[in-house]
């Protein structure tokens, strides 16, 4: 069984691992000045959620993204 793991997403839309925790993520970007989030189970990476006006808004549509590990 796969592992969900959170990160965020560079300029160029790859998913850097940070987290084990959606809540973790979100707070590494948000000191590390990332606007994006998501995660990825196995190789596949998702967006979850975008930073707009300093809240945290999910995204309703999940794209595919790369993932960097």
């Amino acid at each position: 069984m796969s592992q969900i793991i959170y990160g965020v997403l560079n300029s160029e839309l790859c998913l850097i691992d940070t987290s084990k925790t959606e809540r973790g993520a979100k707070q590494h970007a948000t000191r590390n000045g990332y606007n994006l989030v998501g995660f990825r189970v196995g190789y596949n990476a998702f967006i979850l959620a975008e930073k707009i006006n300093g809240k945290w808004v999910t995204k309703d549509n999940s794209y595919s993204v790369n993932s960097v590990n």
